[in-house]
């Protein structure tokens, strides 16, 4: 059975166009922002939904977006939530396997953070979100996980979100073995993959994963 995996298309930086076709190859729906939804149609990517205030968009793209058949769903530019989150709760809603965010890195640093601190949501309904960013996949653990496609040579960084968690590493250069991470600390930056499966296991709190591919061994992440 095809996984229910949903890709959600951001506003922010959109780099690495190889990384970009693999994972809307592998996406059941494609949601974006409407920023999002502009930078999509050009590199011709259909679209299921677009989320969002249409603040992004020119006035030629607006009308261009009005005149297209995918589903919109418009808010008011005055509001608490970005467009980002609108749209992860769109897909949770969907009962996704996995969902995938791409392009929601970049530019602001406020957004950025908020991004990132987004992915609790996946703790809590207890559903895979990871963030694609270049060379880069990161995502939020909570107990336990074996890092997909971990090949030797690629770079793992680890940061706690709590004040202190202790985590557990098979797989990497500097091993942990239970040992204490603090949030107020570079400690878990730059890990390096030596061996495959790697598994990673967080007690006490939550560790903010980034999982780096190798720049060198391919071209398949230029």
């Amino acid at each position: 059975m095809v996984d229910n995996v949903i890709l959600i298309l951001a506003n922010g930086e959109w780099n690495g166009k190889e990384r970009l076709q693999e994972i809307v190859r592998s996406a059941r729906t494609i949601i974006a922002t409407d920023g999002a939804w502009a930078k999509a149609y050009e590199r011709g990517i259909k679209v299921d939904l677009v989320i969002g205030d249409a603040d992004s968009l020119t006035e030629a793209e607006r009308i261009l977006l009005c005149s297209s058949p995918v589903e919109v769903l418009t808010y008011p530019c005055e509001k608490d939530w970005t467009d980002l989150e609108l749209a992860l709760d769109n897909a949770l809603s969907r009962n996704p396997d996995r969902i995938s965010i791409y392009g929601a890195l970049g530019g602001r640093v406020d957004h950025s953070l908020a991004s990132l601190f987004l992915l609790e949501k996946g703790v809590v309904a207890k559903v895979p979100i990871e963030i694609i960013a270049g060379d880069e996949r990161i995502f939020l653990l909570a107990d336990r996980c074996e890092v997909p496609d971990a090949q030797v040579g690629d770079r793992i960084s680890l940061l706690s979100l709590a004040e202190t968690v202790k985590i557990k590493t098979t797989g990497l250069k500097y091993t942990l073995n239970n040992d204490p991470l603090r949030r107020a600390s570079s400690k878990g930056i730059s890990n390096e993959i030596i061996s495959s499966p790697v598994r990673l296991e967080v007690k006490d709190g939550l560790a903010l994963v980034i999982h780096a591919k190798c720049r060198f061994r391919g071209e398949e992440y230029r």
